[in-house]
């Protein structure tokens, strides 16, 4: 195993894991820490993780090979399976490639949005429906708090144990530079430059792409709420037609 991404959640981590699993030597075998995925807490989740990825190198013959976990995952492990997942990827002397959002609003409300509607991806030939939520700004806040505590929590981890990691966010994946970034996470994971290639179609579309007044219900009482927030004004602007 040679790394993990770690990232919030609608923070382009499906997104990656498909970039580098179609890299002719990395492979990416997904989220074997998602719930439903994951064996009960009698099982040894260090044997558990070593063969989703030796299984997955056997499966494509590749030399590089990770998995995705969301961030704060590594808390509840250490809760239901008595599990540290950090320790484990030193002990691997594997990275971690963290990938975040910089506009918190932007990723809560993809968030709610999924959660309400159960669309949480939509290939690039599906069209994008329009659909209008009622936004939690309860919510937006109380989980914009748990993320931060997480990823202070993580970077705290990661720096006692001397873990290699590079920080991304899902704003660059999605500009114009992309092209760069994914060279820079291919050359971080160890992979020769001259093996990278870019697949310029994407695997899912982007949802939120209409203006955010229009995919608002109580858009009103939102802006009232976050009049001062700097994510929910520069949200605005972004999607502003």
């Amino acid at each position: 195993m040679n790394f993990v991404v770690i990232g919030e959640a609608r923070s382009g981590t499906t997104m990656v894991n498909h970039y580098l699993d179609s890299q002719k030597n990395i492979c990416c075998a997904g989220d074997p820490t998602y719930e439903k995925r994951l064996p009960p807490p009698n099982i040894n989740l260090s044997l558990y993780l070593d063969k989703v990825c030796n299984d997955k190198k056997t499966l494509t013959n590749k030399k590089f090979c990770g998995f995705k976990t969301v961030l704060g995952r590594h808390v509840q492990l250490e809760k239901t399976h008595n599990f540290s997942l950090i320790e484990y990827i030193k002990e691997k002397n594997s990275k971690i490639i963290l990938l975040t959002r910089k506009n918190a609003f932007l990723r809560e409300f993809s968030l709610q949005k999924a959660i309400k509607t159960n669309i949480w991806h939509l290939k690039p030939y599906e069209p994008i429906p329009k659909i209008e939520i009622s936004f939690s700004v309860k919510q937006y806040l109380e989980r914009k708090k748990i993320y931060e505590q997480n990823k202070s929590q993580l970077l705290s981890l990661i720096s006692n144990l001397n873990i290699q990691y590079m920080e991304c966010f899902y704003e660059d994946f999605v500009s114009e530079n992309k092209h760069e970034w994914f060279k820079n996470l291919t050359v971080f994971i160890g992979c020769p430059l001259h093996e990278f290639t870019l697949n310029n179609n994407p695997p899912r579309k982007i949802l939120n792409t209409l203006p955010i007044k229009d995919q608002l219900k109580n858009f009103n009482h939102v802006s009232k709420l976050l009049k001062d927030d700097s994510d929910f004004i520069e949200a605005l602007s972004v999607f502003s037609s």
